[in-house]
């Protein structure tokens, strides 16, 4: 029987918790999104898609820049090479427009491939 899972194609707290092991299963690409900005303009934004497996599942996984940052520190610039690697999922708290919503950060679980 197919479970039902409307969390999305990408990771977020709603399909990734504290602690759960992200497997990075395909090199990551660059992509441009669009931002809405407070005056209704666009803003194009460029940001990195990393296709990851998480408790069977695979999803896309956006990092923020202080996760970017911590994988190119544990396995350096060339993210061809991250394929394989794994990540450790954290929630993070943060207020947005005045409400607080909850975001994943992730640490690398080991600079070698498992």
């Amino acid at each position: 029987m197919a479970e039902a899972d409307f969390s999305g194609d990408y990771i977020n707290a709603d399909n990734t918790h504290k602690n759960d092991i992200l497997e990075i299963v395909d090199k990551p690409v660059y992509a441009d999104i669009k931002l809405k900005q407070k005056d209704g303009s666009e803003k194009i934004k460029k940001v990195v898609n990393i296709k990851v497996s998480n408790n069977g599942k695979t999803k896309i996984y956006t990092p923020s820049s202080e996760s970017g940052k911590r994988m190119v520190k544990a396995w350096g610039s060339e993210m061809d090479n991250w394929v394989g690697m794994k990540l450790v999922a954290d929630e993070v708290s943060y207020k947005s427009f005045g409400e607080t919503k909850t975001m994943i950060e992730t640490t690398p679980l080991k600079a070698e491939k498992v």
